[in-house]
């Protein structure tokens, strides 16, 4: 809008364009990006946060071990059109080591039980467990969560906390405050 005794140049709108979207440079940046779950001031979060800062080097063993896995699940979860967050579950539940076990059994980067790996198909002999493999695993356990996600609708599109609690046990506390706190600040 012309001002009095502006010129006819003073007149001319300023155009912005939006900037192209930036390309992340690194896989951490990718999916930072896409994560849509945002930072809950809770204590519980906090505790299972600090707890896993306070293992020695753990930053810098995810790191390396996301060199070799993290990249093939992350194409595989944008290739379902998941949520990224769902990308991040091997990071919590085996700190990204296909050679995982627990106490109870369960193994491989998604921490898959037996019974569970055998229902989604996933070979298991003395000399081969397709738990471990990246591969099979990740391939099983997005299968799992979208035929499980779409049958569980819940605050993050069509995957619920009985689906996540199917392979991050720990994690699920951290979701069931995020679910808690959506629902009081409705």
């Amino acid at each position: 809008i012309a001002q009095a005794g502006a010129g006819p140049a003073e007149a001319t709108p300023h155009v912005v364009k939006d900037p192209a979207p930036v390309e992340p440079d690194n896989l951490w940046d990718r999916v930072s990006h896409e994560l849509s779950w945002q930072h809950i001031d809770n204590a519980r979060i906090d505790e299972q946060r600090k707890a896993l800062l306070r293992q020695p080097n753990y930053l810098e063993v995810i790191s390396e071990r996301a060199h070799y896995y993290l990249f093939q699940i992350v194409e595989e979860v944008t290739a379902r059109d998941m949520p990224m967050e769902i990308a991040l579950i091997p990071v919590v539940e085996s700190t990204l080591d296909p050679f995982a076990y627990s106490y109870s059994g369960a193994a491989g980067l998604w921490q898959i039980m037996p019974r569970t790996g055998r229902h989604l198909g996933l070979m298991q002999n003395s000399w081969y467990d397709g738990r471990q493999s990246l591969r099979h695993s990740t391939d099983g356990a997005l299968d799992y969560l979208q035929f499980h996600g779409e049958e569980t609708p819940s605050f993050c599109g069509s995957f619920g906390l009985p689906v996540i609690r199917a392979f991050s046990p720990l994690a699920v506390e951290g979701l069931q405050a995020i679910e808690e706190y959506r629902e009081t600040a409705e």
